[in-house]
């Protein structure tokens, strides 16, 4: 088997090629940083083939690019797993325009085209898994992290419509909400500054995040929350009023 995995340089994409390493699935990663993603192949490439591809999917059709290039020495994907993404923190209209638009294409366009791509290869073969990575933030609008929380209810929402498309065809695609990870998400997010709403408070590791997905996926799964924290605040954030989560997250806005 083999598996694509976009931002398999850091965090939870980083464990989730390790994981699939020990299970003996080669790798072909994806992202902007090669010096990164060519020090993953030298520590993984005793146990599986890894290949890399330098792709920057916050650009327009640089999806059709990467699949473009991956088919062409890899004719079968047999693992897609999109992780690329990021969140931008702060007043909607405060954000630099090109690099709201460039999330936006990260976190939903490039996924949505990349699974229609490979997606389809797969349905042509009758097998095939999809991992899509949205996040908690997907189960409800969120003051302050509007496109970001937007652009992951749409991941989860697509996700969960393109299993029921699929699963005639041996293919499933599952989507995983990871919660608050231990990752440089809230640094990016927060242009290096601590977000202390979390301070003090326990993480989940990016690796027990990556094994819970991992597993769900070849579980063909539909969706999966990681932790029993999280799948509580899945569930009891769309009953809170926007209201007091503006209020809370006010508190981090500076300005």
């Amino acid at each position: 088997m083999r598996a694509l995995i976009t931002g398999a340089t850091s965090g939870i994409g980083y464990d989730m090629a390790l994981q699939l390493a020990e299970q003996g699935i080669n790798l072909v990663l994806a992202s902007r940083n090669e010096d990164k993603m060519i020090g993953l192949k030298n520590e993984l490439s005793s146990k599986v083939e890894v290949d890399y591809f330098v792709s920057d999917l916050s650009k327009e059709k640089s999806a059709k690019k990467l699949y473009n290039e991956v088919c062409s020495k890899y004719p079968e994907i047999d693992i897609l797993i999109n992780n690329s993404g990021y969140g931008l923190f702060g007043k909607n209209n405060d954000f630099d325009p090109d690099m709201l638009e460039e999330m936006i294409i990260l976190n939903a366009a490039s996924l949505t085209s990349l699974s229609r791509l490979f997606g389809n290869d797969m349905s042509k073969r009758g097998k095939g898994y999809i991992l899509n990575v949205a996040s908690t933030a997907a189960f409800q609008p969120i003051p302050y992290f509007a496109a970001y929380s937007a652009s992951k209810t749409y991941v989860r929402n697509f996700s969960k419509s393109l299993h029921h498309e699929l699963k005639n065809n041996g293919v499933s695609v599952t989507c995983l909400h990871p919660g608050p990870t231990s990752t440089n998400f809230f640094e990016v997010a927060l242009k290096g500054e601590k977000f202390k709403l979390f301070e003090g408070k326990p993480m989940m590791t990016s690796k027990e995040v990556a094994r819970i997905g991992i597993n769900a996926m070849f579980e063909r799964r539909v969706t999966v929350t990681s932790g029993i924290s999280n799948q509580l605040i899945s569930f009891f954030l769309p009953l809170i009023p926007l209201a007091i989560v503006e209020r809370v997250l006010r508190n981090y806005i500076k300005g």
